[in-house]
Formats: C-alpha cells, structure tokens, sequence
C-alpha cells in the first residue's frame, strides 16, 4: 500500500459521555487515508493542522501516523510551501540508499520436493557483485538469489500438483538508470537458468505461471525513494538516531510506523539486552 495515514483530531465537545465518573470534553475522531485519495499534509508553524485531499476537500487533524517510506512521504505528500530547517535538508540530501530488489513468483506443474523452504544460493564473486550494486550502480549475471518455496511447509499454497515459489535477486536501484522495460526480461531469463543449474532441473519448461517486480514497482507504487527495497542504507552513520524518526523531527504530530525507518541493523543498535531478552 503506496501510502497510508492514520489521521485524528481532538473535537471540541460539551460535557459528553462518562467513563467511571470522569467526563470527557473532547472526542477523538479517527480517519484512514489511503494514498490515490490523498493530496498532501496540511502544517502550520511546524505543526500538523490537517489533511488536503484531492478533491480538494480538507481534514482537519491533530495527529498523522504514516507507513509510508519517510524520504518519500517528506518530499511528496507536504505541502511545497514548507520548509524544512538547513540540517534536516541536509540530513535528507545525505542519506545513502539501499539496493533495489527484482522479485519473480512462478508456479510449476511439477513438485520440486529437494528444495527446502528457504534457499540462498551465492554467486562466485559476491564481493564484486555487492560492488556492481552499490559503487558502479550496473547488472551482473554473476547474481545471487534468495528462494522461497512456502508449499515446503503448506501444500495448499498450490494446486494439488503444483509447486509455488518467488525468489529474490539483488540488483541496483534506479539511480543507476537502468530500464527495466528491457532488462526486466532478461534478468527473468538469466534467473530461471541459475535455477535450472543449480536446483531445478528443466524448470522453464514447467512453469506455468509467473510475474516479475523490479525497482521501477517499488518507486512508482510503494513510493519508495530511487525504488529502492529496505529505504535507507543501515550503515552506522543511518542507524538509530541518524535515521529518520517515528516522531518527526520537524513537524510535531507526525509520526512514522512503515518498516522502513528502521532496519535489522538499525534494530540492533537501539535494543539493550535485558535478563537474556532483545528489547
């Protein structure tokens, strides 16, 4: 889902409904905004006022909580008259991105019972293939691959008979340029023939079924910056404090809860062990 907001606004009331005795005088008002609907994030003095659609319709709001990839949300769903400080810019405009993911699903008509549920499988040269992708930014047919087959553990994934599976190949995101109109095909192709050698003998002559997502999907339907896959990079200069809030740094009542703020990295090295648990 491209973008999602949780709006809500605290309505002035008279001296309304009762809980254990204790009057509430304002009322909570919650409303679910997804994207094609949305036109922007309405602020005042740095502080969330409402929500324009694009009917030009306006809600009012106290508080946004987005899923949405926050580089993203920053530069497209606020209005353009806002500006934000000179080292929140500059904290933006610095941020390295992750890789970009070419994702293929495919079904067979024959049961590949030797591949487990999970499946990674390297390249001979996955130091320089890490180096295509973040450094030269260019494809490399020295790929690897993550494989997932969800019917290893649940048959009813697939029709009785058949197999399901997606796998996941690393590639650069679209600051390099690439087109993926041509290339997409092609990385298919070299994908079914790795497979082929190194798992799944004669599979491009069972499957029956298939689609492919490249980063073009993840940048122009998820609204994730240069299509990239995991946002930005979890090096340590982009861990913890260094990436973008929950809470918005700039904007009071606005709040992040996508995934993509944070990282597996990023998780690391804000958790403390306590008693044996990651908290």
């Amino acid at each position: 889902m491209p973008f999602l907001v949780f709006a809500s606004h605290l309505l002035p009331g008279q001296l309304g409904p009762k809980r254990q005795g204790i009057p509430f005088k304002r009322f909570l008002f919650v409303v679910f905004l997804i994207s094609p609907n949305m036109g922007f994030i309405i602020t005042k003095n740095n502080k969330i006022s409402g929500v324009k659609l694009n009917n030009e319709n306006e809600i009012g709001a106290d508080n946004v909580v987005c899923n949405a990839d926050p580089p993203a949300f920053y530069e497209k769903m606020l209005s353009k008259s806002n500006e934000n400080s000179m080292l929140f810019n500059w904290k933006k405009n610095r941020m390295e991105y992750s890789m970009g993911l070419f994702v293929y699903y495919f079904g067979t008509k024959k049961i590949y019972e030797n591949v487990e549920h999970h499946t990674i499988k390297f390249g001979n040269k996955y130091k320089e293939h890490l180096d295509d992708i973040f450094d030269k930014k260019k494809l490399n047919n020295d790929i690897s691959y993550y494989l997932h087959r969800p019917t290893a553990t649940d048959k009813t994934m697939a029709p009785e008979g058949n197999d399901c599976f997606y796998v996941l190949v690393p590639v650069p995101n679209n600051q390099s340029k690439i087109n993926w109109e041509t290339e997409g095909e092609k990385m298919k192709n070299l994908v079914i023939e790795k497979m082929e050698k190194d798992l799944m003998p004669d599979l491009k002559n069972n499957i029956v079924e298939d689609f492919y997502l490249t980063p073009d999907y993840f940048e122009k339907e998820l609204n994730t910056k240069f299509g990239s896959g995991f946002s930005i990079q979890p090096k340590f200069t982009q861990s913890a404090y260094f990436r973008f809030h929950n809470k918005s740094e700039i904007y009071d009542g606005l709040y992040f809860v996508c995934l993509l703020y944070t990282s597996d990295a990023a998780d690391d090295m804000q958790c403390v062990d306590l008693g044996g648990r990651r908290i």
